[in-house]
């Protein structure tokens, strides 16, 4: 068993009187029968990380430390419901106390020798190679993907092709007695298919025969037999929601979710009826599972038997032959403070876990024998870290450092597979809507959950849909009914309420009282499984779409520019060459545009100078320029922990992987997001990028310029220094020396830190936190240097770009900007509306689902009228000094066909 040495002769000792024994190893670690002059001392780490098991389970001691959301959780079985194995109790405690090597074997321990010490340690740690990933299987991605769309709200987009290809009488047995699943023709099952996800919770009539198999077991496939009688019935759904505090969110997504928030009307089915059941056999999401790849740990993890790992520290060395006293010692920290102190070695334990709770027997040991055993004892081993100047030694999980295991490699596979089936169902959907309303379809479905509720609230939802929904005054309900309404309200108000004042894209607007309850209905599509007594619901969607009263949809008009906005900006890719950037300014000009504003790279000075030439009295043109562009060949790279800059990642065959599975609506905002090298703050010329931006504002034409990438991914004290999302990929601000005086301080390699980890992410006081501060004092050093040469030759950036949300340019005032409340110090401030924006994350602009289904021009137009339109509203709650158009990502000649598709001249 691992490397459980032979248990030598038991010599007794003095014991208290027997006693009852709990089930934590905490409590059983002082009655452990031990001979220290036999087997000399004993060492037992971590004891509140055992507990009794009927089976070794895995144990990680590098996990859970780092916190963050996930140290509130730290029974992950209990949270998702998973049922404990019944173990047998330990009873009382022998009046010599416990056989150690026997009873450890109990917690899924083992005794092992390490010199002259002998230390408690793990028969099982996690299984952390690739192969043990709960991604690494097809099953699971595809799960997956079928989560990602059903949890977005793509029922509804899969339903509305299927409902708009049935026959009359096909859509007459779907709204009586279901229509026979085996009865659709090729085409029609295609459409269905994505709503047969592989597991689905049936409510059962009667007690199901089927049993629970609970959120992480395996579900029960339906027999073929059952499954071949399936018959998908229709209905429409009345809906009564609480007209609840509404507030502004980044893209306007608030009004959209008081909308669909708290429906007061639920299915009676009785509790403890349902069951979760599969269509076909293969694995079940494991949340365990998920949460521990996200978070760190070991819940879901087989684990692999223990063993002893490479060392940078060479325990057998002289210098660590210094005997260390053991009185008085209780944690890990402490023990390796005392060994440093003795051997004069800089040796440090990794934060996650210096507050494990040391126990010992024995007067004293070896120095090296001790580092020996607590390596053993937490399934690690110790790093050698240095710079030019010095070394320090961590006693972490592993020697090597971890591979920057980023789940978005796991994630982007499923991701761009969804991505793509939501296009694909989003065009259908439209189609589907014209076909629908024109056939009022709508009309031909029964009513189905609240049918009985009252034939007012019915004849509400069923009427013409208005602008802000169909109300109904709140005392028309029953008493129970405004009393839960009420209640809801008030919940999300106190919610609400909470939220941080100048929260980054969250504006509250002035609560109001309840009055109004919106009445809606929706389209509910089931699987009925008649054999069963069993029904399923497979998608909803808003009846709202296909109400026969509306027009059908139609692509959005091209608008016009109010010159009421001051600043009316097109961003766009530098034109290669004079005709390019002839035709773009005058497009732009036509358009009522007052200002092109281009990215100039090293080395594109001319293209510039003929934009300027161009553009000289007829619209102004500014230069955007990042101040840690490297200016020269040679200049000092920024790098990240595996040594690469941003260039040569983009090459690397990890990269390659990476980028060639992402969906094409990510691409063009990925590409410029990562599209060219950092240096380090430290190195960044900054009299050459002054000296550099001052040329361009003497070429003719060019009226200004603006900043851009103030900071390399990785930097900040972001959450994680994410920023704008490049950091899921790359991360720079590798330095040999803050990685020393960093673990010197922290008791952490920062060069762990390149991966992505939930746990830790959301974690405000570990290390990736503390290590945001220190690379945001490293920027903001850069930061004072750069606005210091620029106000010595009186030169204003007309404004810096924000990656906040919403995005913005706003005005330079020589710091960081991170997305502040707008006042009058940052004005102007300009919106940004991006083009691959709008695709690669709509939640942005929740108006843009309004425009579902048409090609990306018209959905883009659809979107900035929209946004204009919020715009010039009086009663907006933030104000806008401009818009910038953006659609940099394009190719030039793509840019120019956009703008005459979704602006119409002056």
């Amino acid at each position: 068993m691992g490397f459980l040495p032979q248990a030598p002769p038991a010599i007794a000792i003095p014991q208290p009187a027997a006693q009852s024994a709990s089930s934590t190893m905490v409590s059983v670690v002082p009655n452990l029968y031990w001979s220290v002059s036999a087997r000399g001392p004993l060492l037992v780490v971590g004891a509140e990380k055992y507990s009794l098991v009927s089976e070794p389970k895995p144990i990680d001691f590098f996990s859970g430390a780092m916190g963050g959301m996930f140290a509130m959780m730290p029974d992950m079985e209990a949270l998702t419901g998973q049922k404990k194995p019944v173990v047998t109790p330990l009873g009382a405690a022998p009046r010599e106390g416990w056989n150690t090597a026997l009873v450890v074997q109990r917690f899924g321990g083992q005794v092992v020798r390490c010199g002259g010490v002998s230390v408690l340690a793990a028969q099982l740690l996690p299984d952390k190679s690739a192969s043990a990933s709960p991604f690494s299987d097809p099953d699971m991605k595809e799960l997956m993907q079928e989560g990602m769309a059903m949890g977005l709200g793509m029922g509804g987009s899969r339903l509305l092709p299927l409902l708009a290809s049935l026959s009359v009488s096909q859509l007459q047995q779907a709204s009586s007695s279901g229509l026979p699943l085996s009865s659709l023709d090729t085409k029609q099952r295609a459409l269905a298919q994505p709503l047969l996800r592989r597991t689905l919770p049936f409510r059962f009539a009667q007690k199901p025969n089927f049993p629970d198999a609970g959120p992480l077991g395996t579900p029960p496939v339906i027999p073929v037999a059952d499954q071949n009688q399936f018959r998908l019935r229709l209905s429409r759904a009345l809906n009564l929601s609480p007209n609840l505090p509404d507030f502004a969110a980044a893209g306007g997504g608030g009004a959209r979710l008081t909308m669909q928030f708290g429906n007061l009307i639920t299915d009676s089915d009785a509790p403890g009826n349902t069951r979760t059941l599969a269509l076909k056999a293969g694995k079940a999401p494991n949340p365990m599972a998920f949460m521990a790849l996200l978070g760190g740990g070991a819940a879901g993890n087989k684990g692999v038997p223990a063993r002893r790992k490479p060392s940078d520290l060479n325990t057998d060395s002289g210098g660590l032959n210094a005997l260390i006293p053991l009185a008085g010692v209780s944690t890990v920290d402490a023990l390796v403070a005392r060994i440093a102190q003795a051997t004069k070695v800089p040796l440090f334990a990794d934060q996650r876990i210096g507050k494990l709770r040391v126990s010992a027997r024995g007067t004293s040991a070896r120095a090296g024998d001790l580092v020996q055993a607590l390596c053993v004892a937490v399934g690690g081993a110790v790093r050698r870290i240095s710079d030019d100047r010095e070394s320090v030694y961590l006693l972490t999980d592993q020697v090597a450092l971890k591979p920057s295991e980023n789940p978005m490699s796991a994630l982007m596979a499923p991701i761009s597979g969804m991505m793509q089936d939501q296009r694909s169902a989003e065009r259908l959907a439209k189609d589907a809507k014209i076909r629908l309303i024109r056939q009022a379809t709508l009309r031909a479905l029964p009513r189905g959950t609240g049918a009985n509720f009252g034939a007012k609230f019915w004849q509400i939802a069923e009427a013409k849909p208005t602008g802000d929904g169909n109300m109904v005054p709140l005392g028309e309900l029953s008493p129970e009914l405004q009393k839960q309404a009420q209640e809801r309200h008030d919940a999300f108000a106190g919610a609400l309420s909470n939220i941080p004042d100048g929260t980054p894209g969250i504006t509250r607007r002035d609560p109001q009282p309840l009055t109004q309850v919106r009445c809606s209905q929706s389209i509910v599509l089931e699987l009925v499984a008649p054999t069963l007594g069993a029904v399923a619901t497979l998608a909803t969607a808003d009846a709202n779409e296909i109400h026969p009263e509306l027009p059908v949809p139609a692509p959005p008009p091209a608008v016009t520019l109010s010159s009421s906005l001051k600043q009316r900006v097109v961003t766009t890719a530098l034109p290669s060459t004079e005709a390019q950037g002839a035709v773009l300014v005058a497009s732009a000009v036509a358009r009522g545009l007052t200002e092109l504003r281009v990215s100039v790279p090293v080395g594109k000075d001319k293209e510039l100078a003929l934009l300027g030439a161009e553009a000289k009295g007829k619209i102004g043109v500014v230069a955007v320029l990042a101040p840690l562009e490297p200016l020269t060949p040679d200049a000092v790279r920024d790098k990240s922990w595996a040594g690469q800059s941003l260039t040569e990642w983009i090459v690397s065959p990890e990269s390659a992987k990476l980028l060639a599975s992402m969906p094409p609506q990510l691409a063009p905002m990925i590409g410029r997001m990562l599209g060219a090298d950092f240096v380090t703050p430290e190195s960044a010329d900054v009299a050459g990028f002054v000296a550099r931006a001052k040329r361009l504002l003497a070429l003719p034409g060019v009226t200004g310029f603006a900043l851009e990438r103030l900071a390399a991914p990785g930097y900040r004290d972001s959450a994680g220094g994410m920023g704008d999302g490049s950091a899921f990929f790359w991360q720079g601000g590798a330095n040999a020396r803050e990685r020393v005086a960093f673990t010197k301080d922290q008791k952490s390699d920062a060069a762990e830190l390149g991966g992505f980890n939930f746990a830790d992410i959301f974690n405000a006081q570990g290390p990736r936190a503390a290590w945001g501060k220190r690379t945001t004092a490293r920027n903001d050093v850069f930061l004072k240097r750069l606005d210091t040469a620029l106000a010595k030759e009186t030169l204003a950036p007309v404004s810096v770009l924000a990656s906040v949300q919403p995005p913005r340019w706003e005005k330079w005032t020589g710091k960081y900007p991170a997305g502040a409340a707008i006042t009058s110090a940052l004005r102007p401030a300009l919106k940004i509306l991006a083009y691959s924006t709008m695709f690669a994350q709509p939640a942005q602009f929740g108006d843009a689902s309004d425009f579902a289904g048409f090609d990306e021009p018209d959905q883009f137009t659809g979107v900035l009228g929209k946004e204009l339109q919020k715009l010039n509203d009086p009663e907006a709650t933030v104000r806008w000094d401009g818009i910038v158009i953006d659609l940099a990502d394009l190719p030039v000649d793509a840019a120019l066909a956009l703008l005459e598709r979704a602006l119409l001249p002056k």
